[in-house]
């Protein structure tokens, strides 16, 4: 998944591709701190089996084209996770808002070329 447009006051500052096992980075700057974006194979208790997460509220973003992500609370910070056909998307944060926020601008790749510049 990627970002459709970042939100006002963000800015993307990296990012990384690792083929072997495919996982993606991206990395974003917002007002409050620092938001990141992972999507990897597998399924989101795949990847945060080994974190020290606790569950929290789902968040639905159904009107945002994705429906509900799991929610969680990692030291503080926010993470969200969403399972699509084979793999997971986390995004991690400073603060709910954040983290939603960057979750209601992403589209699925293939339908990111769609979009009118």
């Amino acid at each position: 998944m990627v970002p459709s447009v970042l939100p006002d006051g963000w800015a993307a500052v990296g990012g990384g591709y690792t083929p072997d096992p495919q996982w993606w980075r991206m990395e974003f700057t917002a007002p409050s701190g620092d938001v990141v974006l992972d999507q990897l194979p597998g399924t989101a208790a795949d990847a945060l089996a080994d974190a020290d997460v606790t569950a929290a509220d789902d968040v639905d973003l159904t009107d945002w084209g994705t429906g509900a992500w799991s929610a969680y609370d990692h030291q503080g910070a926010t993470v969200m996770a969403y399972d699509l056909k084979g793999s997971t998307v986390v995004l991690q944060g400073p603060d709910a808002e954040s983290v939603r926020a960057l979750a209601e601008s992403l589209l699925p790749a293939e339908d990111a070329g769609e979009q009118e510049g």
